[in-house]
């Protein structure tokens, strides 16, 4: 079974894993790090995906895991820098709710809403 991990480094930052498929392969399937980020909330950085495992749906559920997680944390949103060549990324992130705010340099800022209903439950 795939689980994703949340590994506290410090108090800022959240690492999160897309551990093994199966206990004797070694390799990491995707990983991310969010970093608290007053201004909105946290700053989502260093998203990989082990590239013989991409296309196959572990970014998608490593991003949907770390907004999940984002959201009981009570942030109320995230932003991200993805390279505008990357379409393949720039999708996957517009499909999971990130909007594009602007350019800067090769970059496209991108941030979601995390909405809060009264007593901390994530609205969307």
């Amino acid at each position: 079974m795939k689980e994703v991990v949340v590994v506290d480094l410090i108090t800022t930052v959240k690492f999160f894993l897309l551990d093994v498929d199966k206990p004797q392969d070694d390799r990491m399937l995707a990983s991310c790090q969010v970093t608290d980020w007053e201004q909105l909330g946290g700053w989502v950085q260093l998203v990989h995906v082990n590239p013989n495992c991409r296309r196959q749906g572990y970014g998608r559920l490593l991003l949907q895991e770390m907004l999940a997680y984002a959201r009981e944390a009570d942030k109320t949103g995230l932003g991200l820098a993805v390279r505008k060549h990357n379409k393949a990324a720039y999708q996957l992130y517009k499909s999971l709710g990130f909007v594009g705010c602007y350019v800067h340099g090769q970059d496209i800022i991108m941030t979601i809403h995390l909405g809060h209903q009264e007593g901390g439950q994530g609205s969307g």
